[in-house]
């Protein structure tokens, strides 16, 4: 039960009371505050008159200070003996008339798609990575070799060593899936895979990127 249909009740004091509610809340709710009328600004006693803006404006736009921004111009102008306005109301005048942007042509890029692999059945993308665990000593560290599956989430293989051999980790888990994957995502970087591994890849024509032959 709400404070208002209580009140009908009661009281609003009473209802008030029983539901902890402000009773200063409930009269405003009962009775809001009219909505007052927009008042139309007026415009400042210290603005420019428009042909004053106009001058302005086509200032900030010539040749001379088109490559120019409002403070470059104040001074360059004040090295003149010339005063128009501050530079608040140079940046005024440019936003009146959308122009506060870079006035130069400049190259638009598209929105480029960001690349990626896509999986609709098991075995067709495999992402890998390898972890450093620590080892029982100082400076020594195992190499934990993992691939995935990223459509099942099937853990293809593991295999931990001390060096980046992965040759042979490959090898033996592709040619036990019998090797139909399409591609592999390698979350390491390019220069960090190791040489033997990308030629192992490039005789089954199935590095990433690479076209497969017709």
């Amino acid at each position: 039960m709400t404070v208002i249909e209580l009140a009908q009740k009661t009281s609003a004091q009473q209802a008030c009371q029983v539901l902890v509610h402000p009773r200063s809340s409930y009269y405003r709710h009962r009775k809001p505050r009219p909505a007052s009328p927009e008042r139309p600004s007026s415009p400042s006693l210290r603005a420019l008159p428009p042909p004053e803006r106009d001058t302005v404006r086509e200032t900030l736009n010539s040749s001379r200070f088109v490559d120019s921004s409002p403070r470059q111009v104040y001074g360059a102008l004040l090295d003149e003996g010339l005063y128009l306005c501050s530079v608040s109301t140079m940046y005024r005048i440019l936003k009146d008339n959308d122009e506060v942007r870079e006035r130069c042509n400049q190259k638009r890029h598209p929105a480029y798609k960001k690349p990626e692999l896509v999986a609709t059945a098991p075995n067709q993308v495999w992402s890998w990575d390898i972890t450093k665990l620590r080892g029982p000593v100082t400076y020594v560290y195992y190499c934990m070799y993992t691939i995935l599956d990223i459509f099942s989430r099937y853990v293809v293989g593991t295999h931990d060593s001390t060096d980046y051999n992965s040759r042979t980790f490959f090898s033996y888990h592709c040619l036990r899936q019998w090797f139909p994957i399409k591609s592999i995502s390698a979350r390491l970087q390019l220069r960090k895979r190791p040489a033997s591994l990308r030629v192992f890849l490039f005789s089954f024509k199935r590095f990433p990127g690479q076209k497969e032959s017709s």
